[in-house]
């Protein structure tokens, strides 16, 4: 069930990684599902995730990207099939990468923080998100 989900935004001043497969503009938005389940699980759902991209029409090489990832008390770790030096491998071609920290302070980004990411808006609403969790685990029912 979903739990939450962010406000739809303009991707394109980001990045124009996406440009020639997706066109412009480029929208984003960010979907938070409920329940507590295992980090190992983020594998699983990469897997998933990647299957879906491919279910569109056979003319289009996809009609969206989609990148899980969760949020644990310390950081938020996302998803990736690219490898490079900050990623740690997680099987089946998988790669995790931490894109915040997270203390008392609030959220330290990464030399690698998608410039996205590194916006006031996502980093409040993913402070959010971590509130969420910590009061999940303290009462799981």
């Amino acid at each position: 069930m979903i739990e939450s989900s962010s406000e739809i935004f303009d991707f394109s001043p980001f990045t124009d990684y996406y440009e020639a497969e997706f066109g412009k503009p480029l929208y984003k938005y960010f979907v938070v599902f409920s329940g507590l389940w295992p980090a190992d699980e983020l594998v699983r759902f990469k897997l998933l995730a990647n299957e879906l991209e491919k279910s569109g029409q056979p003319q289009v090489k996809r009609w969206f990207n989609m990148d899980p990832g969760y949020v644990a008390m310390a950081k938020m770790v996302l998803a990736t099939t690219k490898d490079f030096a900050h990623r740690i491998y997680l099987g089946q071609k998988i790669y995790g990468d931490v894109h915040y920290q997270f203390s008392r302070n609030g959220v330290r980004l990464q030399p690698w923080t998608y410039p996205d990411y590194q916006q006031e808006i996502l980093q409040k609403y993913f402070l959010q998100i971590r509130e969420n969790y910590r009061r999940e685990l303290a009462d799981p029912a």
